[in-house]
C-alpha cells in the first residue's frame, strides 16, 4: 500500500468510528433527556407520567433513535468501502435493511405519536 491509500484508509477508519461515536453521543443525549422528562413529571406529580408528557418524551427519543441510525447507516457504508469483500457487502445489506426497517416503522409510530398529541390525545 503506498502512502496517500494508506492515509485515504486510515482517514476513512477515523471518519468512520467518529460517526459512531456521534451515533452513541446521540443515543445517549436522547436517553437522557427522556430520562429527564420523565423523571421530572414523576417528581412534579409524585405518579406515573400520563398522556401528553408522556408521548412527547417518546416523540422525543424516537427522533434522537432515527437520527443516531442514520449516522450508523453512515458508518456501515464507510466501513464497507475500507473492507470490499463479499461478506462484508451481505453484512452492510442486512444491516441496512434491518435499520432502515427500524427507521420507517419508528418514523410511522412517531407521526401517529405526533398527531395524538396535537389533537390533545384523543387516541392515547
Amino acid at each position: 500500500m503506498n502512502g496517500f491509500q494508506e492515509f485515504w484508509t486510515l482517514g476513512l477508519e477515523y471518519a468512520a468510528r467518529a460517526i459512531e461515536f456521534v451515533a452513541a453521543l446521540i443515543l445517549i443525549f436522547g436517553a437522557v433527556r427522556f430520562t429527564m422528562l420523565i423523571g421530572g413529571e414523576i417528581m412534579a406529580r409524585g405518579k406515573n407520567p400520563e398522556g401528553g408528557i408522556f408521548r412527547h418524551a417518546r416523540v422525543s427519543l424516537g427522533g434522537y433513535i432515527l437520527a443516531a441510525l442514520e449516522f450508523l447507516i453512515v458508518a456501515d457504508i464507510l466501513f464497507t468501502i475500507l473492507r470490499r469483500t463479499l461478506d462484508e457487502l451481505y453484512i452492510l445489506a442486512l444491516l441496512t435493511a434491518i435499520r432502515t426497517a427500524l427507521s420507517w416503522f419508528l418514523t410511522r409510530e412517531l407521526r401517529d405519536l405526533r398527531r395524538d398529541e396535537s389533537e390533545g390525545g384523543k387516541h392515547a
